[in-house]
This record gives structure tokens, sequence and C-alpha cells, in this order.
């Protein structure tokens, strides 16, 4: 992977835009603190990921061709929050939704993205209804192990743990005035890339039978407590 020529002891900190989405290649915008001198500037550099945009390009591709998948697809009837009944038709909207979103997010997301909506919902059909999230048999501990198979992400298989948090949360919040604070800390000490996380969750949580509050709600707690340029400009505005 390419990487900038600074020394160790600037603080590097940056932010990743995509240039147009045939070519995907990364524009990143770099601020660069450098403390001797007590002074900021900017550097920017146009790169293409060499090493991890193909792997998650393969890993994607083993996935959709893996018999458990193929199968667990064509799980699902329309019901509460997913009236498009079917995993497979749930794919298909998270992916149209990801790619309105695509002239926002760089290729390492974008693919990253894509790995998760197809992996998310994908072991329904295995688990036991009403599972506890961390449960061995709910959807989301499914998920993960099956993705572990294909990546070692450690920050990528939590977001499948626990991609469901958010609307339990929302639901203590909308049902009480309050929530499980504890438990939302927890997720915020875990989740490392929240701009990744909180992308999916829009991209996850803006379709036919789900409610976008909890999103706003959502992006506005995590953004008192964590740094992240996700906000609610990022919510898919034809779904509220």
């Amino acid at each position: 992977m390419h990487k900038p020529l600074i020394e160790p002891s600037i603080h590097l900190k940056y932010m990743l835009t995509a240039a147009p989405p045939e070519n995907r290649d990364e524009v990143r915008v770099y601020e660069l603190y450098i403390p001797q001198y007590g002074c900021c500037t900017l550097a920017q550099e146009t790169c293409m990921d060499q090493d991890l945009v193909p792997f998650m390009k393969d890993i994607l591709n083993k996935v959709k061709n893996d018999p458990r998948y193929l199968e667990n697809i064509e799980y699902g009837e329309p019901r509460s929050g997913h009236p498009e009944g079917k995993v497979k038709a749930h794919i298909a909207e998270l992916e149209e939704n990801l790619e309105r979103l695509a002239s926002r997010i760089s290729s390492e997301q974008y693919w990253k993205l894509q790995f998760l909506i197809h992996v998310h919902d994908t072991f329904k059909a295995d688990a036991l209804p009403d599972s506890p999230i961390v449960s061995p048999m709910s959807h989301a501990s499914l998920a993960k192990k099956f993705a572990s198979e294909f990546t070692e992400d450690a920050d990528l298989l939590n977001m499948l743990q626990f991609h469901d948090v958010n609307f339990s949360l929302w639901k203590q919040f909308a049902a009480t005035g309050s929530y499980d604070v504890d438990r939302f800390t927890a997720l915020l000490d875990l989740i490392v890339d929240w701009d990744l996380f909180l992308i999916f969750l829009i991209v996850d949580g803006c379709t036919k039978g789900k409610d976008p509050k909890k999103l706003v709600w959502f992006i506005r707690e995590v953004k008192s407590r964590k740094q992240t340029v996700i906000d609610e400009t990022w919510i898919l505005q034809s779904n509220l």
C-alpha cells in the first residue's frame, strides 16, 4: 500500500474523499501538524490502494460464490422492518444506497461496505429466533463467524457482530427517554473506524420499513463522544 513519506514526529490525520467511481482512485488530503514549528500544512496525494481493494474484491467474490451464502440469501418473507422479504432483496436495496453515497467515500470504504452488505444478514436462516446479539446462535454471531473465514479484520468482524446495537439502544430511548449508557460506551470503545460503521448503518437504515429517526439520534449520540466526519447530511433524504 502506498504510504506518505513523512517523519515519525509528524502527527498525521487525514480525510478520504473519492475520485469518480469509474476508477475509484483515492484522493487523500492530509493535515500535517509539525510540533517543532507549531503549525499546520496541507499536502494532497492521489493514489490507488494496491493491496486492500483487490483483497476485498477477492473475498467478496468468494462470499458470493459460497454455497451457504447462495442458499441463505433466498431466505425471508415480508415482515416488519423488512417489507422486501428475502435477504437478497435487502442486499439489492443496500447496494443501491451504497451507490448513492459512492462519490463521498474512498475505494477502501466502498469495498469494505460491500463486504458488510453481503454478510451482515445472510445467516438469519440459520439463527435462533430472538437470540441476544452476543448469543452464538444470533444472526450477527453467525455472520461474524462466517466472515472470519475470509478476513482477520477485527473491526469489520465487530461491525458485523454489533450492527444492530444502535437499533436496540434507540428502542430503549424511544420507549423510556433513556438507554443503556454502559452498553453504548462499550460499543464506542470497541469500534475503531466510526466513519465506516456509521456509513454502513446509514446504508442499512435508509430502506423501506425502517425509521430514519434512529439514525439521526444515533449519529448525534456518537458525535457527542467520538470524532467522525459523518453527520445527518449523509442520511439518504428520499427515505425520510
